[in-house]
């Protein structure tokens, strides 16, 4: 069976908690409690953080990975990619953002915007995330309209 598991990141502090646990009242489709290993949160302090789902899948070092990691790995042609996980609720996926490519046999990357599904990338690795490691994003920058 699937673990549902959830990570926090603390807006202020950008720090990254993992979740115990979650309240919801029956008539909100969010949370109006969550609590973390250092903190509560109530419906009121709800806006100071930010929540992100396991997705189901370690990466290769074994690393749990959840909804806005940035990660590495390789399409089927050898090309390198670095992106950002992502949700898909019209189609029930997830899939990853690619905001950077090192074509096979090239020596830098080159800005590139388009989502690819998980299944088609090898070896994926975890190597940040958008809000403690924004600067894995810095070349990257973009506005994206190419979510799936």
């Amino acid at each position: 069976m699937k673990s549902i598991k959830f990570r926090a990141c603390d807006r202020k502090e950008r720090r990254m908690e993992r979740v115990i646990s979650l309240a919801w009242d029956d008539n909100r489709d969010y949370p109006t409690f969550v609590e973390t290993e250092s903190c509560s949160y109530s419906l009121v302090g709800l806006q100071d953080i930010i929540l992100m789902r396991y997705i189901g899948r370690k990466d290769k070092n074994n690393k749990e990975i959840y909804e806005e990691d940035i990660v590495k790995g390789y399409l089927k042609n050898g090309d390198e990619i670095i992106g950002i996980v992502r949700y898909n609720p019209k189609e029930a996926t997830y899939y990853i953002e690619v905001i950077k490519i090192k074509f096979f046999g090239e020596d830098e990357y080159s800005i590139f915007c388009i989502p690819v599904y998980l299944y088609h990338i090898y070896n994926i690795e975890v190597i940040g995330n958008i809000y403690e490691n924004p600067e894995l994003l810095e070349e990257g920058k973009h506005e994206s309209n190419n979510r799936i």
